[in-house]
């Protein structure tokens, strides 16, 4: 008779190393500088007090065989496919440049990039598009020039922080955020900024309404149909316009290969800026703003 021996599954820890990396970033710092500047040991002074509540964040290599957490959702930044059309994109293109050289406004702007927001803009059907670096530089772009002194910024409050960063050095002073996907507060708020600012209410001044398609953390989805028909209703003149965060929908959803949420939803005629970015569904790098040529116009 063959006696059979159970063995437990073998199963790999990929957290590990990623737990090991995070102690190690806990440890106190300051106490071992006390015969150090004071410039260094006050920078690890302050330090301390995110290590002592586990909020040393270390960079950190990846170590996990299965993707939970990067924005490859698609999974072309691992394609041989995609690499090999980059470089044969780069031989059919010899003059391309290998640095900016310049802000946009001065050398910083190639054929190349002219060429590819040329291209964007005809491919999403809009004006024109803007190139920037990264999804943060868009949001930050858009929402630190666009808003003009006296327009109001109405907010979902789940709105992603770049954008936040960008709304703290807008000229526009009166930001109201509004409860998260919240049709009836929405109303509410913008019912209210209607009564108590009168530039905006006799139609001299916009207010600007900012949400994303998809949202970043909780993955649920804008009610953007409502939100405009609600918009229109309160502001029949037009003042009141909408700014779309599409970083997590762009390239996932939507005709023609997926071109986003607000095409999907037929609503791209009621919404003045898109912002998508080029590093997610993409596996580029950039983000971009498709919008109109006055948008365009503005300092990046």
């Amino acid at each position: 008779m063959t006696e059979l021996k159970m063995t437990e599954p073998r199963t790999t820890d990929h957290g590990a190393q990623w737990r090991r990396e995070w102690a190690d970033a806990q440890k106190l710092m300051a106490p071992g500088l006390k015969g150090s500047s004071v410039f260094y040991r006050n920078i690890e002074e302050e330090l301390d007090l995110a290590r002592q509540t586990g909020g040393g964040l270390p960079l950190h290599l990846p170590s996990h065989t299965i993707d939970f957490s990067s924005c490859d959702v698609l999974g072309l930044g691992q394609s041989g496919a995609l690499r090999e059309e980059f470089l044969k994109e780069l031989d059919d293109n010899p003059g391309f440049p290998m640095t900016a050289g310049g802000s946009r406004l001065m050398d910083g702007t190639s054929r190349y990039h002219d060429r590819l927001e040329r291209e964007i803009a005809e491919l999403v059907g809009v004006e024109s598009a803007l190139v920037v670096h990264s999804g943060f530089t868009a949001n930050q772009a858009i929402w630190s020039t666009v808003p003009r002194s006296g327009d109001v910024l109405v907010y979902d409050e789940l709105m992603h922080a770049t954008a936040l960063a960008g709304m703290k050095v807008s000229l526009a002073l009166e930001q109201r955020p509004f409860r998260h996907n919240d049709v009836d507060h929405f109303i509410e708020i913008m019912e209210d900024v209607k009564e108590t600012m009168p530039l905006v209410k006799a139609g001299k001044r916009c207010v600007i309404i900012g949400v994303e398609s998809y949202y970043s953390m909780d993955g649920d989805i804008c009610p953007l149909r409502e939100l405009i028909d609600a918009a229109k209703d309160i502001f029949p003149q037009g003042n009141a316009q909408f700014i779309v965060d599409e970083a997590h929908s762009f390239g996932c959803m939507g005709p023609n290969g997926g071109l986003g949420f607000v095409k999907e939803q037929g609503l791209e005629d009621e919404v003045a800026i898109i912002m998508t970015t080029l590093c997610k569904a993409l596996a580029a790098s950039g983000g971009k703003r498709p919008d109109t040529p006055y948008a365009s116009d503005q300092p990046d």
